[in-house]
């Protein structure tokens, strides 16, 4: 079967629940690439007549996201406005799928190519975005800027994307969690609705800041889950495929993270914290092949354009 890679300037709608309390409705919209600080993107390779950029796994479109809430019953509308700030300072939305045998160089890693789920043009539940009380999936397809650029997906890359769907929903509804605990608590001692309205985002405007930090020093405070069906992945397709796209998990730049070994292969775990070097496979990846065109794992292309 045959997936399209999903491109930097897709166009991503997102429906999106928030709650609970107060329970909300709404949507937001950008392009995927959106953020740069965000960014797994490969800009030295374009695709079709926009000659847009391929986005590699562990791409998040990012914080910044303009969202529109509505959050009944809200007679003033200040509910809602808040929500609204709320969810975009906070925003995410991360592609699930993948083919980790079609790799892409970015910012010196070699990262395998995202896609969409189903095969020919089907875009559904392909990325996961921020919500509450857990992130959600994409459930509006999404409007496509190339259309010519495609790859093939193995049964492990497939039931990977929905083992990573399922880590992200699970973590992200115990870091939910988290933050209303400590934000309720925190609101109770402030008697200004705005700086209640401050304490009950509290966790999650300050893990955001800080892996946007991070991203500028060049080091690693995030918090949340990278590619953990890669597991699956290997066990099912046993190919001896690597990638810099490892498995982890991480809070706060902390946290475990899969080590790799030959060819780039995962073969144990470690401990990780915010200055910990970026995984580098030990054999040079495989080469990408996209649609008519070649790129090398530098993103190097044949006549720079794979239409």
């Amino acid at each position: 079967m045959i997936h399209r890679v999903l491109a930097a300037t897709d166009l991503y709608i997102a429906l999106e629940f928030h709650g609970p309390a107060p329970p909300c409705i709404g949507g937001s919209v950008s392009i995927l690439h959106h953020n740069p600080l965000t960014a797994k993107c490969c800009y030295t390779v374009q695709m079709g007549l926009l000659r847009t950029n391929p986005l590699g796994m562990g791409h998040d479109t990012g914080f910044g996201r303009p969202h529109a809430m509505y959050c009944p019953p809200d007679p003033t509308g200040a509910i809602s406005a808040a929500e609204c700030l709320a969810a975009t300072l906070t925003s995410s939305c991360k592609p699930m799928f993948n083919s980790h045998a079609v790799q892409i160089g970015v910012s010196g890693s070699s990262l395998p190519v995202t896609c969409e789920t189903f095969p020919y043009y089907v875009s559904f539940l392909s990325n996961m975005n921020c919500g509450s009380p857990c992130n959600t999936p994409e459930v509006i397809p999404l409007v496509p800027t190339q259309l010519t650029v495609l790859v093939g997906m193995t049964l492990g890359d497939f039931v990977a994307g929905f083992v990573n769907g399922a880590v992200d929903a699970l973590v992200s509804f115990g870091m939910g969690r988290l933050g209303s605990t400590v934000g309720n608590r925190l609101a109770e001692r402030f008697a200004s609705r705005a700086m209640r309205w401050v304490a009950k985002n509290i966790v999650g405007l300050f893990t955001t800041a800080a892996g946007g930090i991070g991203n500028v020093t060049g080091t690693n405070f995030g918090t949340g889950v990278d590619n953990p069906g890669r597991i699956i992945q290997e066990l099912i397709d046993r190919d001896n495929v690597g990638s810099d796209a490892v498995s982890g998990i991480r809070v706060l730049g902390f946290g475990v993270e899969a080590t790799t070994g030959e060819g780039g292969v995962q073969d144990g775990a470690q401990f990780v914290h915010p200055f910990s070097p970026s995984p580098q496979s030990a054999a040079s990846p495989p080469s990408t092949q996209t649609g008519s065109g070649v790129a090398d794992s530098d993103g190097n292309g044949s006549g720079g354009s794979t239409d």
